[in-house]
């Protein structure tokens, strides 16, 4: 199942489909059918109150679908979403590795994990992470790729690693076809304290790459980091 990347409350997070992920389960087969269709109810309602930000909402509905079925990955991964909007990082990775370690295919969750090194400036456990999930995503969607490699540059760039920063920056210099260049370029001038230049080519970003929803999580990303304010 392809995975859309969302922009969420300042955040960069993959986020699975409505679709239960236990809809092929074997446990979840050998439930009755009136459970299978309350824990599908239940995961949809969350999924529909999360979408409308309604945090709370979600995660009760989350607890009723668990109740039923709780060895799905797009359960667990929700309610690692609806935690970090309430900023609860910590538990919001826990649910994030449930979700990793019920589908371990699924690169989704542990771009998560690693998501929760990030916002919590843990950059040598974020570039550990985010490293490790490349490999994955070769050859696949290269939109995301290319947002792993800037939050790789960042966490070089924190980490006092400049010259890996700059080699990862100038390895995608051509790229056409994603705000890679503008953004990671823009890390390099913020690092040094040029915010004039950075801020000349997040706009030149912006006139190449049309449409906040595309630009959403690339700014969410500096925003993580500190570089701009939200």
């Amino acid at each position: 199942m392809k995975i859309p990347l969302v922009g969420l409350a300042g955040f960069a997070l993959w986020v699975l489909g409505i679709c239960p992920a236990s809809a092929d389960h074997a446990g979840f087969l050998k439930l009755p059918e009136e459970r299978q269709r309350a824990f599908k109810t239940a995961y949809l309602a969350a999924d529909v109150a999360f979408k409308a930000d309604k945090i709370e909402e979600s995660l009760g509905k989350l607890a009723e679908a668990e109740g039923i079925f709780a060895e799905d990955a797009q359960l667990h991964n929700l309610r690692g979403a609806c935690l970090t909007e309430k900023k609860l990082y910590g538990q919001a990775a826990e649910s994030f590795r449930k979700a990793a370690g019920f589908e371990p295919g699924n690169p989704g969750a542990r771009f998560n994990i690693a998501e929760m090194h990030f916002v919590q400036e843990e950059w040598a456990e974020a570039e550990k992470t985010f490293t490790a999930l490349r490999p994955e995503l070769a050859g696949g969607n290269q939109g995301l790729a290319r947002l792993v490699d800037l939050k790789l540059v960042i966490c070089h760039s924190k980490l006092g690693q400049v010259d890996r920063a700059a080699v990862l920056t100038a390895g995608h210099a051509a790229d056409v076809d994603t705000p890679f260049p503008y953004y990671a370029n823009a890390v390099m001038e913020f690092e040094k304290k040029d915010a004039a230049a950075a801020g000349g080519l997040l706009a030149e970003a912006a006139l190449r790459h049309p449409g906040q929803e595309k630009l959403a999580p690339w700014q969410d990303t500096l925003v993580e980091a500190g570089y701009l304010k939200k």
